[in-house]
């Protein structure tokens, strides 16, 4: 049984943030792509004779970019599923974003990183701060949450002075994408792989499209993470197939260090603290439900 759906629209974005593989190195080529509409709508369809309630419709790119992000929530809403966003909300202005909801769109979480403009600018690459801010606080009666990340522990302070009592959000400590961006080292199985998820890639291998990965976090190593593609292979065959059950089978013996995708990614650390506060109940938001009922919030 899978519950929920992690599809990528498009692979690409409009932003190169300091923190994220995409600004970074540059994501891998195969990658850079769309997923086709009809594919798009295939995907989502089988999924949900699989059981999913719930489909968040960005996997690492920029879904705003998505020509027919509309006409997919539109789809979405005609199957009685959920849909969600997490985009960094540049590219559109209020009215077609209330557009987006119209449509189905459950609720947005708006990615940022930066407490004023010239730390937006830096972290983020574009000089979008007050266009963003703008648009995030007009929206404040709609289903939108700020995602932030705290590169600095002052950080916090200054994102409740400048989100607290405007809208919702919530802010984290910024995370190593799967072993990129520093080296921790864990023996710990990563609760993600028993979670009912699937995580699709709008690109894949060797001309292939729909990469099915056991994680949003190797993104930058999308290649090395490819379980199959549903371009050429089923969802049942890949979510039970060898591939796929070796990789838990590695995690749940204790192995997942033999994994190169996994073996430094501090995701694995139960002593983490990811979450660094939210000024509303984080348990009860709407956007990406499945991760939230597993997320280990309590300690």
């Amino acid at each position: 049984m899978i519950n929920h759906l992690n599809l990528e629209l498009f692979g690409g974005c409009n932003y190169t943030c300091k923190i994220c593989p995409q600004g970074i190195y540059q994501r891998e080529k195969p990658f850079l792509t769309h997923l086709p509409f009809k594919f798009a709508k295939d995907i989502i369809e089988h999924a949900q004779m699989h059981g999913i309630k719930s489909v968040s419709l960005q996997g690492s790119g920029e879904p705003i970019l998505y020509k027919k992000l509309k006409e997919i929530i539109s789809f979405c809403k005609k199957l009685g599923l959920k849909s969600y966003i997490t985009t960094n909300l540049s590219t559109k202005n209020v009215q077609e974003l209330e557009e987006l909801f119209d449509a189905g769109l459950t609720s947005i979480r708006v990615s940022f990183i930066g407490y004023d403009a010239k730390t937006y600018n830096e972290w983020m690459g574009q000089d979008k701060f007050h266009d963003v801010y703008d648009k995030v606080c007009a929206m404040y009666n709609y289903n939108i949450s700020v995602n932030c990340i705290a590169i600095k522990k002052y950080w916090l302070d200054e994102y409740k002075s400048l989100f607290d009592n405007k809208v919702k959000f919530v802010v984290w400590n910024k995370h190593n994408w799967s072993g990129q961006l520093s080296q921790e080292e864990s023996s710990e199985p990563c609760p993600k792989v028993s979670w009912p998820v699937l995580n699709v890639r709008a690109g894949g291998l060797d001309g292939h499209k729909g990469a099915v990965v056991p994680c949003c976090n190797v993104l930058g190593q999308d290649s090395k993470a490819v379980l199959g593609h549903l371009d050429v292979n089923t969802i049942s065959k890949i979510w039970n197939g060898n591939a796929y059950n070796k990789f838990r089978k590695k995690h749940k013996e204790g192995k997942a260090h033999k994994i190169d995708v996994c073996k430094n990614c501090d995701q694995r650390s139960a002593s983490r603290d990811a979450l660094l506060y939210s000024n509303y109940d984080v348990k009860q938001r709407e956007n990406h439900s499945v991760w939230l009922e597993n997320y280990r919030l309590s300690k």
